[in-house]
């Protein structure tokens, strides 16, 4: 049953979208709760006191009321309403779009609904677009695209728009490789900033063409698809929803499509799959220690003295960055009674590796003590490999 206009992978696992069950997103969390006093909020917790909204509540809640609606598949997808971006605490993306007029997100959603029944999928992405007529503050591309699926779930359109955000990216770009028509592959390779994700194009129109091109796709695949079985229909939303596939944490299992798709983009673009494939985001450190006077070196006699000495010899030497990966750091530590660095330092690596709290953490006195900072972490937790960057504080 070879067909080169559908994705082999698509072909491979037609039974498994056709049976797999309907996706259950995790209960929003706590953070919501403080946007209570928002009257669109509260009506969204009184009708869900248990908090479990899926998308057929959420499509009916678009039914009912758009506004509503919109809501709350920003919380259904997990905007974040937590993390301000300044001290005020008063901006995140959830209170910037709750503090935005209502009548201006009516107005950008009635025009959501006119471009989706006309198929403009390229105009209506624009529109959403940072500067574009209809730029909503605080939500970016993966979230106005929520509300262009749940508008499209609510017509009878022949183009249906889908949800584009760093899975289904993924799965688009995998699927389009696999397919014969790899000259209009538009994502620019593995994000190496961002753990298991590909490039976007950098220019909002490209990013717009891509958006269509993404929708194009998964509906004619889709046709395709139950042209092969005329009994068991699939709509696009359900394809979707099964390359989206599920949380690596909840299901590590190789056969989740989040992997699988993920091999396909490696395997194309090149590169060592663990690092490219689990790489964790930078992590944020500062560019100063306070107090670093004060910090005493290791004696021979403590766990991580022989990677201080190392590090002391770089600082003599001059050097003001230092790369070494998780191996040639244990080689350091083999000179001691341990030759492997603990479970944590990959699992909560943030903490272990971080530049504070070093009267607590033995680990990090080693390259304090002599005046280095870690400025880049980029390991993978399932392999326990990768390397860290080590940089001279000023």
């Amino acid at each position: 049953m070879d067909n080169p206009s559908i994705p082999k992978y698509l072909l491979e696992n037609h039974d498994r979208i056709i049976n797999a069950p309907v996706q259950q997103i995790t209960l929003w969390n706590a953070s919501y709760d403080r946007y209570k006093g928002y009257e669109v909020v509260n009506e969204i917790y009184k009708r869900f006191p248990n908090r479990n909204l899926q998308r057929k509540e959420v499509i009916n809640l678009f039914s009912e009321n758009p506004y509503t609606g919109f809501i709350a598949s920003l919380m259904w997808g997990g905007i974040n309403a937590n993390r301000p971006q300044t001290a005020e605490g008063m901006d995140t993306p959830f209170r910037k779009i709750l503090e935005h007029p209502i009548e201006k997100v009516e107005q950008a959603i009635q025009y959501a609904e006119q471009k989706i029944k006309s198929g403009e999928m390229y105009d209506l992405f624009l529109s959403f677009a940072p500067n574009g007529d209809h730029d909503l503050p605080g939500i970016g591309y993966a979230y106005y695209t929520k509300l262009f699926f749940f508008l499209g779930q609510l017509h009878d359109v022949s183009l249906k728009p889908l949800i584009l955000d760093k899975w289904t990216s993924n799965a688009h770009c995998s699927l389009t490789i696999q397919t014969a028509q790899i000259h209009r592959l538009a994502y620019k390779g593995i994000n190496t900033n961002l753990a298991y994700a590909v490039k976007l194009p950098s220019s909002l129109q490209k990013q717009a063409a891509l958006y269509n091109q993404y929708v194009v796709d998964f509906n004619t695949w889709t046709k395709k698809l139950n042209e092969l079985n005329k009994e068991q229909q699939v709509t696009p939303a359900k394809v979707e929803e099964f390359v989206f596939g599920q949380s690596l944490k909840l299901n590590p299992d190789p056969s989740n499509p989040r992997k699988q798709l993920w091999k396909i983009i490696v395997d194309h673009f090149g590169g060592d799959n663990f690092l490219v494939e689990i790489k964790t985001p930078r992590i944020a450190v500062p560019r100063t220690i306070p107090n670093i006077v004060a910090i005493e070196p290791l004696t021979a006699n403590k766990k991580y003295y022989y990677l201080q000495e190392y590090l002391r010899e770089c600082s003599l030497k001059g050097l003001k960055s230092i790369v070494l990966t998780i191996h040639e750091i244990e080689i350091q530590l083999s000179r001691d009674t341990t030759n492997k660095l603990p479970t944590w330092a990959f699992t909560r690596s943030a903490l272990f590796w971080g530049n504070t709290s070093s009267e607590y953490h033995v680990q990090k006195v080693a390259w304090l003590s002599q005046g280095y900072r870690v400025s880049r972490v980029d390991i993978s937790s399932e392999n326990k490999a990768g390397a860290i960057t080590f940089t001279k504080m000023d």
